[in-house]
């Protein structure tokens, strides 16, 4: 096996236990203490595609940098939980620079720093990318409109 086909085995690998980690302990909730799943990918250029992600219920810090850095990253998981906790979705996607959508059902972004910096760099290398929202909100277009969504970055919404 060539060094980069195992890589990519290894990669692989990595991401089917993690996709059974999370499918196993947080179906419906982000389970364990804060930044249970923090960083977990980080730097993994050669993922690409991300495990599910069900969790309704999220802990602090959870998911922050979850795929940081993980450049051929093409699509992400969808974002099930409706209330984000603090710090969340802090840097999760930054970097991922061939991110092309990223759907979310949160319709409570109030927490603090939920989206601090989440999707900053991601999509440079993609076409049109899309973030979309599901939201009866009618003010949520203004709440999405921040500066942690790139100008880059189409957002549309479902209602």
């Amino acid at each position: 096996m060539s060094k980069k086909e195992t890589v990519k085995f290894i990669v692989h690998l990595i991401a089917t236990i993690a996709t059974a980690i999370v499918t196993a302990l947080g179906t419906t909730s982000c389970v364990g203490a804060n930044k249970c799943y923090s960083n977990m990918f980080d730097g993994c250029t050669s993922l690409t595609s991300a495990p599910e992600l069900p969790a309704k219920t999220l802990k602090d810090y959870c998911y922050a940098g979850m795929f940081q850095g993980c450049t051929k990253l093409t699509t992400a998981p969808e974002l099930a939980a409706e209330t984000l906790a603090e710090y969340c979705y802090q840097l999760m996607f930054k970097g991922c620079t061939k991110l092309a959508s990223v759907t979310c059902k949160a319709t409570n972004i109030g927490a603090n720093s939920c989206l601090n910096s989440w999707l900053d760099g991601a999509g440079t290398e993609a076409t049109s990318p899309k973030l979309h929202i599901l939201s009866t909100d009618a003010n949520a277009d203004a709440n999405w409109n921040l500066p942690t969504t790139p100008d880059t970055w189409q957002i549309t919404r479902d209602q």
